[in-house]
């Protein structure tokens, strides 16, 4: 959160004790969100534009019968963690990133009518949107429309629970975030699979420095500050 690692209480006579005779030390927390927070929607199948765009997300059979869908990484809402998503995305599968558990929705029968190793995750994977994976690399998203600025209470990076209320470095930054969306991939597709727009978007998104722990590390080495002397001095020595 910006500030400073907490030290070690000093041992006397093989008791810990806190530093000054009274001050708890604590370490930062760090809460970790569910998938369901970076979804597109609550459920992440819930409107009924959703519900007809379920083709275009939908992992297809001819994939899942694959025996190389045993490698796919499977989440759910409720995970707490997912495969770095690369730009190899829904053309590979092994390590290219997870796939989600659609909530409420019941497997069906292979078309064909024999069975396979992964039958039954039919009907009920689908791939990440290019925004869903944008947000989990990361990357501030535009979700409610007339929305002004993309972080909540201001804070642009990660901030630890225990010191809730603190800023990086003791000091408050204000969000200067701006707000964007991706273009939608579905729009024109009548494919039933992901378009190569969805396909471009994911390949730009693949890999990608997640550009929050950047914040951080610019942060915690002062950068801001060190750009600020910078432009200061830059301007005194134009003026002279």
């Amino acid at each position: 959160c910006g500030r400073a690692a907490p030290a070690t209480p000093a041992a006397v006579d093989g008791e810990n004790l806190p530093l000054n005779g009274a001050e708890e030390v604590s370490a930062c927390t760090w809460t970790v969100a569910p998938i369901s927070t970076f979804l597109d929607s609550v459920t992440g199948l819930s409107t009924l534009a959703e519900v007809n765009a379920r083709s275009t997300w939908e992992v297809q059979e001819e994939i899942l019968s694959k025996e190389a869908a045993r490698c796919f990484d499977v989440i759910h809402s409720d995970c707490r963690h997912s495969l770095c998503f690369t730009k190899a995305y829904s053309r590979y599968i092994d390590g290219t990133g997870s796939v989600f558990v659609m909530p409420a929705t019941q497997p069906r029968e292979p078309s064909n009518g024999s069975g396979f190793t992964m039958q039954e995750f039919l009907g009920v994977l689908r791939y990440f949107t290019p925004s869903e994976v944008a947000k989990l690399m990361g990357f501030k998203m535009r979700i409610h429309s007339g929305k002004e600025a993309c972080c909540d209470g201001g804070m642009c990076l990660p901030a630890c629970s225990r010191h809730e209320g603190v800023a990086y470095g003791g000091s408050s930054v204000s969000c200067e975030c701006p707000a964007f969306s991706l273009p939608d991939p579905t729009a024109g597709g009548t494919e039933p699979e992901p378009t190569k727009a969805a396909r471009k978007l994911w390949g730009l998104l693949g890999n990608s420095l997640n550009p929050q722990v950047v914040g951080l590390v610019c942060s915690a080495c002062e950068v801001p500050q060190a750009l600020g002397f910078l432009a200061g001095r830059t301007t005194t020595e134009g003026s002279q």
